[in-house]
Formats: structure tokens, C-alpha cells, sequence
């Protein structure tokens, strides 16, 4: 990780993105931030790695170190904002994770992910709340996307069936199931028909 910031986390309303190096020192005195930043990229590359998708739970065994259990626990006490906001780069990647939650939850609902690559200047987001995924190209980069080819299209969306396919599993009522079910559907008959990008507007494409 090569950088870390967040928002309406802990005792930070707004926490500006802190540069990290191979090694990095922390001095400070007591309710400093110190153990909110680490926390912070627990939490963080947690949940990237294990990819939960709609969630990001507080109170898995793997976290005990950040102790924090709840939503409000989580959330900063100074501002009335449900949300709770992660910045961080990895390698070529700058990721927004945006999250929201009840107080006495044990998870925070990830509303929305989105993923820049810094050297080819896609943004990339996923909305967990309406099942879609878009990306936009930097108006830098110009409208040609001859650099990608319909495999990189079918990596995109078999990434999205396997996503629904996870929230399918837990959903917790029929009408879920019957709205995921119906967009896994969609997801596949693009697949099948090896989609190619479909721009809308402003340098802005769908899937």
C-alpha cells in the first residue's frame, strides 16, 4: 500500500491521504490517530483481498487487532454523515471505498467501489447498490479503445456474475433473489454475445 486516507473514520472527520514507504514510523502521544491509521489499512486491504463485495464486516476473527465490532464504533461521533470513506493506492490503482451502516451493525454496506488505474486513466466503479458497473476515460487518453479486446470486456463482466452470484447466496428474501437473479441473467447474455464497450456520454461506458 502505498498510500492511505479516510473519512468520518474513528475521531477523523477528514483524514488528508498519508504517503507510506516500505517502512514506515509512527510517533505520536496517546489518542494520537496512530492505532486509526493502522486500523484504517486493516480494515482496507481486508477487504480487498478477500473481495466481500457488498460488505465490509468489523467483527471477523482475522481482525481482532482492530477491536472496533460496530458501524458506530467505527464511525466519527463528530459528524451526523452515515458514511464512511476509504482512499488508498495500490501499485498503479488509487481505490474509493464508500461504505454506510447502522450504528449496532457489524458490517458497513459498501455502496459503491471505484478504481483508477493512474497509467491508463480508467476509472473503473462498481455500484453494489444498483448492481451496475461503469468506467470513464480520461479525456487525456482519447476516445480509443482499440487497447483493449473482448477479453478484457469478459473478464469485466464475468467479474460482476461472480459478485451477484456471492450477493444471490446471501440474499435473505425472495424479491432479492428474484432482482439479482434477473440481473446475473442480463450479465450472462451480454457474456455470451462478447459485448464490446458501449460509450453513453462524456467519455463515460457501460457494461
Amino acid at each position: 500500500m502505498k498510500s492511505i486516507g479516510f473519512k468520518n473514520f474513528r475521531r477523523f472527520d477528514n483524514f488528508p491521504s498519508l504517503d507510506l514507504g516500505e517502512i514506515t514510523l509512527m510517533v505520536g502521544g496517546n489518542n494520537s490517530g496512530k492505532s486509526t491509521l493502522v486500523k484504517s489499512i486493516l480494515l482496507t486491504l481486508d477487504y480487498l483481498r478477500t473481495q466481500q463485495g457488498d460488505k465490509m464486516y468489523f467483527d471477523k476473527n482475522t481482525l481482532n487487532d482492530v477491536n472496533i465490532v460496530t458501524f458506530g464504533r467505527a464511525r466519527c461521533n463528530y459528524t451526523d454523515s452515515k458514511e464512511i470513506i476509504f482512499d488508498c493506492t495500490l501499485g498503479k490503482f488509487e481505490i474509493t471505498i464508500i461504505t454506510k451502516g447502522e450504528d449496532d451493525d457489524t458490517f458497513a454496506n459498501v455502496m459503491s467501489l471505484v478504481i483508477k488505474d493512474m497509467v491508463s486513466k480508467i476509472n473503473l466503479e462498481i455500484n453494489f447498490q444498483t448492481f451496475t458497473m461503469s468506467f470513464e476515460m480520461d479525456s487525456t487518453s482519447g476516445d480509443e479503445l482499440s487497447q483493449y479486446d473482448d477479453i478484457d470486456i469478459q473478464e469485466l463482466i464475468t467479474k460482476a456474475i461472480d459478485l451477484l452470484q456471492e450477493q444471490l447466496e446471501n440474499a435473505e428474501n425472495w424479491n432479492e433473489k428474484l432482482k439479482i437473479q434477473a440481473e446475473i441473467n442480463m450479465q450472462e447474455s451480454k457474456l455470451k454475445r462478447s459485448l464490446g464497450y458501449k460509450k453513453t456520454n462524456n467519455n463515460q461506458y457501460s457494461i
